[in-house]
C-alpha cells in the first residue's frame, strides 16, 4: 500500500476553513514484494512488484509487472523456433504460456509455482536472474509475435465465455507489451525502495524452500548477482546517452540503499532465514547432516562475502557516476516520448482514459472528497484517539485480521476461511517508501498467504488497521483468495491489473473503517481525507510527469486547497516515483464509482455482498473489462430496464472554489 504524505486537514470553527499541511516521510505500499524488472512484460505480477508494487504489491507500481527473460539461450532459440508446437487447443496454448512466463528468472519460478515438477516445469539450472539487453528483449518480442498468431487460430465460437474473455485479455497485454519496444529505455530498474538495488535483497529473504535442490537455485541466485548487476549498469549507462534518467534526487535515494546493502551486517536477517531453513524440523532438511548443514552454511557466506557484498559496492559506484549525469527536478514529461510512455503505462495498468481526462476526473472527485472531508467529523482526521477501543483492536495484526474477517463476513463471505502469515521486514533492512505488502501465493499453493509490515513506517493506530485491511481483509489477500478458485488456467491467476488491485484494495480498506466503533459522521469525514489526499498525488503526478508542470505551476494548483506552502515537498514525490499514486488514486474511484451506479440503479433491492461478488467474479481485468461485466450484472438485477449510458461521477455538480467554500 502506498503511504502518502501526510497532508493534514485542520478546521477552525470559525467561517473560514484553514488548511495546515504537515508533511512526513511518505511511504509508497505495494502488493507485491517483488524487484522492478523490464517495463515491456506487463503479462505478469512478477516477484517483487515492486513493483509497487513497482508491487511492488501492495503493492509497486508499472515496473514490478515485468520480470527478464531466463539465461538460458538453448531454450530461448527453440521458443522462437517452435514455441507453440502441440498447442492444437486453448488450454494447450495457456499451459505453454504460463511455463514460459513463470521460466523468466528462477526468483519468478519459485514464488509462483510451489511444486513446479508436478506441473511439468524443469527448475532454471544454472539459476539465474535473467537478462537486461536489447537482445534478450528482442527474443522475447519475437516469442510474442508468434503468440498473437497462434491466438488468432482459436475460434471464439468454439471457446467457453470465459476462454474467449482470457484470450482477450491475452491479446491485450501481448500487444502492450509489444508497443513497449519504443520505449526500451523508459524502464526503470533503480527507483527509489522499487528498484533492484532494494527490492532484491527482500525476495531473497521471502525465497521459498522446499526442496534440498531449492538450496542449490538459492546458493547460484547469489552467484548471478554481479553478472546481472553489470547487464543493468550497462542499461543505465545507455538510458544515460538517451537522456532518459531518473532525477539526481531519485537517484540519490537508490545510491544510498545500494550503499547499505554492500554492508555485511544487513544481510543477517537473509541470512538467518537461510539457516533456519537448514534446521527446521520438516522433510527434507531433517535428513542433512551437522555436516551439510555447516557446508551449507559456508557456501552462503562465501557467496554473501564474495558476490553479494562486492557487487553492491559496484552497483553503488556506478549509481554515484549516474547521479552527476542526471538533471535535476525532472519529470518525465521531459523525456522525447515521455508524454506517449505516460499514457501506455496507464492503459498497461488498466485504465481506460488517457492521462488527460483522468486529470480532469481527479479534479472533479477531489472537490467531492474536499466538500465531504470538511463538513465531516474532523476531529478523527487528527488520529486515532476518538475511536474507543482501537488502541487493544491493534495490538498485532493477527487480532485486527480477526477482527474484519468476523465483521466482514456479511460484506464479505468467506473472509475468515483464509489462512495466512504476518511477518516484519527486518529493521536493518532500509525501506522508507512502504508500509506492507501481500505476496501472491504460488498458483498451486493457494494457501501460502504472507503479508509483510514496516510498524515503523506507520503513524498511528488507525493507518495500522487500514493498512491491514488494504493488504488483508477485505483487501489483496482476500481478493486473490475469492477469486483463484475460479480460475479455470494457472495463467489467469498471473495475469493482474494493477488499477483493478490496488483500487480494490483502497477500496476495501475504506469499506473497514464502516465495521470501527465510531460515528458514521468521523469514518466517513476520514475516508473523504484519505480519498483526497490519495487522489492530490495522483493528479500532481500527471501534472509533473505529463503535463509538465514546474515547481511554480504546482504551487499555484495547490493553492487551490491552501496547500501551497508543501508545493516544494510534493513536488518531489512524483519525480522518484512515476506513476506510483496512478493505481491508487484513480483506482479508487473507479470502484466507489461503481458502487454509487449500483445504489442507485438498484435502490432498495441493493446487497452489497452480491456487489462484492460480482466485482472479484470478474478477476483482477482492465476497468473496460470490469465495467462491461458490471454492466451484464446490473442489467441482469434490472430485468430489461435500461442502461443508463452516463456513468456517474461523484462531485458532477459545480462547487465552489476554496476561499468560496465555508467550514463545518
Amino acid at each position: 500500500m502506498i503511504k502518502p504524505s501526510a497532508i493534514r486537514r485542520l478546521f477552525t470553527t470559525g467561517n473560514s476553513p484553514v488548511a495546515a499541511c504537515l508533511p512526513r516521510d511518505t511511504s509508497t505500499q505495494r502488493c507485491l514484494p517483488a524487484p522492478s524488472t523490464r517495463a515491456r512484460r506487463y503479462l505478469l505480477v512478477g516477484c517483487l512488484l515492486l513493483v509497487a508494487l513497482l508491487l511492488l504489491s501492495s503493492c509497486l507500481p508499472v515496473d514490478t509487472l515485468l520480470n527478464p527473460r531466463k539465461d538460458n539461450e538453448t531454450q530461448v532459440e527453440d521458443i522462437t523456433q517452435t514455441p507453440f508446437s502441440g498447442a492444437d487447443d486453448f488450454t494447450s496454448f495457456c499451459d505453454l504460456l504460463f511455463v514460459h512466463e513463470v521460466t523468466t528468472d528462477s526468483l519468478t519460478l519459485n514464488q509462483l509455482v510451489a511444486d513446479p515438477a508436478a506441473l511439468g516445469i524443469e527448475p532454471l539450472r544454472p539459476a539465474t536472474l535473467g537478462q537486461l539487453n536489447r537482445e534478450a528483449t528482442n527474443v522475447e518480442n519475437t516469442y510474442y509475435r508468434q503468440a498473437q498468431v497462434q491466438l488468432a487460430i482459436y475460434d471464439d465460437s468454439e471457446l467457453s465465455s470465459a476462454d474467449r474473455q482470457l484470450k482477450e485479455l491475452l491479446e491485450q497485454a501481448i500487444e502492450q507489451t509489444l508497443e513497449m519496444e519504443a520505449f526500451f529505455y523508459y524502464d526503470e530498474p533503480l527507483l527509489p525502495s522499487n528498484g533492484w538495488q532494494a527490492a532484491l535483497p527482500l525476495s531473497l529473504l521471502e525465497f521459498n524452500f522446499r526442496t534440498l535442490e531449492d538450496l542449490e537455485i538459492y546458493l547460484e541466485i547469489l552467484a548471478d548477482i554481479p553478472r546481472f548487476f553489470d547487464e543493468l549498469i550497462a542499461f543505465e549507462q545507455q538510458k544515460a546517452t538517451q537522456g532518459i534518467l531518473l532525477s539526481q534526487e531519485a537517484l540519490a535515494e537508490s545510491l544510498t540503499e545500494a550503499q547499505v546493502y554492500s554492508k555485511s551486517d544487513v544481510w543477517q536477517a537473509v541470512r538467518d532465514s537461510f539457516v533456519s531453513c537448514l534446521n527446521a524440523d520438516v522433510e527434507p532438511f531433517t535428513q542433512l547432516s551437522e555436516a551439510q548443514r555447516q557446508d551449507y552454511t559456508g557456501r552462503l557466506d562465501v557467496a554473501l562475502s564474495d558476490k553479494v557484498l562486492p557487487a553492491f559496492g559496484t552497483l553503488a559506484h556506478a549509481i554515484e557516476a549516474l547521479v552527476d549525469q542526471a538533471a535535476s527536478l525532472q519529470g518525465m514529461a521531459h523525456y522525447p516520448q515521455g508524454k506517449d510512455y505516460y499514457n501506455l503505462t496507464m492503459r498497461i495498468m488498466g485504465f481506460n482514459e488517457g492521462a488527460s481526462v483522468a486529470a480532469v476526473r481527479l479534479e472533479t472527485a477531489l472537490e467531492e472528497y474536499f466538500d465531504s472531508m470538511s463538513n465531516g467529523d474532523d476531529g478523527l482526521i487528527e488520529g486515532s484517539s476518538t475511536i474507543p477501543g482501537l488502541a487493544d483492536l491493534t495490538q498485532t495484526p493477527e487480532a485486527v485480521l480477526a477482527f474484519l474477517a468476523e465483521r466482514a463476513q456479511p460484506d464479505f463471505p468467506a473472509a475468515s476461511s483464509i489462512e495466512y502469515q504476518i511477518k516484519q521486514v527486518p529493521e536493518q533492512m532500509p525501506n522508507d517508501f512502504t508500509m506492507a505488502y501481500y505476496i501472491l501465493p504460488p498458483v498451486d499453493e493457494p494457501d501460502h498467504n504472507v503479508i509483510y509490515y514496516i510498524p515503523k513506517n506507520i503513524s498511528d493506530d488507525l493507518e495500522f488497521y487500514t493498512t491491514i485491511a488494504h493488504e488483508g481483509i477485505p483487501g489483496h489477500m482476500y481478493q486473490t483468495n475469492s477469486y483463484a478458485p475460479t480460475a479455470t488456467h494457472d495463467i489467469q491467476k498471473a495475469l493482474n491489473s494493477l488499477a483493478y488491485m490496488e483500487g480494490w484494495a483502497m477500496y476495501a480498506q475504506l469499506i473497514a473503517l464502516d465495521y470501527l466503533p465510531a460515528s458514521t459522521a468521523a469514518t466517513q469525514s476520514y475516508a473523504a481525507y484519505t480519498k483526497f489526499i490519495y487522489g492530490l498525488q495522483a493528479r500532481i503526478d500527471i501534472g509533473i510527469n505529463f503535463q509538465d508542470w514546474d515547481l511554480d505551476a504546482l504551487r499555484d494548483y495547490l493553492s487551490e486547497w491552501g496547500l501551497e506552502n508543501s508545493a516544494e515537498y510534493l513536488y518531489t514525490v512524483p519525480l522518484k516515483q512515476p506513476l506510483a499514486y496512478l493505481p491508487y488514486g484513480l483506482g479508487l474511484i473507479e470502484f466507489f464509482d461503481l458502487r454509487l451506479r449500483a445504489e442507485q440503479t438498484l435502490g432498495a433491492t441493493f446487497i452489497l455482498s452480491e456487489f462484492h461478488q460480482q466485482l472479484i467474479a470478474s478477476g483482477p481485468v482492465p476497468f473496460s473489462v470490469l465495467e462491461s461485466h458490471f454492466e451484464t450484472w446490473l442489467n441482469g438485477q434490472q430485468g430489461l430496464v435500461a442502461w443508463a449510458v452516463a456513468p456517474v461521477v461523484p462531485g458532477l455538480r459545480s462547487l465552489p472554489k476554496l476561499n468560496e467554500r465555508t467550514a463545518a
